[in-house]
């Protein structure tokens, strides 16, 4: 892959992210902010336990305070699992030096500790910059063979069987021209991995796995979940 050079100024490539979601998040987290004020802090709500007597106001508070909760979850969330222009990410001070030089294919993935620390950051915590790095070791499977497959085969189980919806939502992204690609890769890897691991019991491994796996999962991907371990089977006979 030849290396990608900054052919575009930094606001440039800001505008290319996608301003409108951008300022759609940031409605989202102030209307949650003034909520928390007026739920949380404010004398009203402070001082409501010593003038109204009864449970169905604290019932109404209740059910308030879940609502934010479940808002805030719920942006967070949907933002945190879209895969941006890649742009945004060779920018972002937050993308370790090595999956940025990967992608610009300044080196070939093997079996090193450059490689190894981009399969690590599958665990990352940031819900942003997790796409990225599934992208990147979606392109390591491309090229996997000998101990560098075997790794690649433990980190794409794993990241399946704890992070199920984050792998969901990148295979099924309408914004890559090349999932059905990455679906078949990533299940026959990990297809690899079972049979590995498993040898015979490898079917009842690949069973107990989605049955563990699909708790994990929200109820929106349960059908992409059975389809994708359908996949996986079909590599495993």
């Amino acid at each position: 892959m030849p290396v990608l050079k900054n052919q575009y100024p930094r606001t440039n490539v800001q505008k290319r992210i996608g301003l409108k979601r951008i300022v759609l998040i940031t409605m989202r987290m102030l209307i949650a902010k003034t909520l928390i004020i007026r739920v949380f802090l404010s004398p009203t709500a402070i001082g409501i336990n010593k003038r109204v007597s009864g449970n169905s106001y604290c019932r109404s508070i209740t059910t308030m305070k879940l609502f934010i909760i479940f808002f805030l979850f719920s942006t967070c969330n949907t933002f945190g699992q879209e895969l941006l222009d890649t742009q945004y990410y060779l920018y972002n001070n937050l993308i370790s030096k090595n999956a940025k030089d990967f992608y610009r294919g300044k080196f070939s993935p093997s079996d090193n500790t450059r490689t190894i620390s981009i399969m690590d950051s599958l665990n990352t915590k940031n819900n942003v910059t997790r796409p990225f790095y599934i992208l990147l070791v979606s392109k390591m499977l491309k090229k996997s063979d000998g101990a560098l497959s075997e790794s690649l085969g433990v980190n794409c189980r794993a990241f399946l069987e704890s992070h199920p919806d984050f792998l969901l939502d990148f295979l099924y992204s309408k914004k890559l021209v090349t999932n059905k690609y990455y679906f078949d890769k990533w299940a026959k890897q990990i297809a690899m991995e079972f049979s590995l691991d498993c040898e015979e019991k490898k079917l009842q491994c690949i069973n107990d796995s989605k049955r563990q796996t699909a708790t994990k999962t929200k109820s929106t991907n349960q059908s992409r979940l059975n389809t994708f371990y359908g996949q996986i089977v079909s590599y495993c006979h």
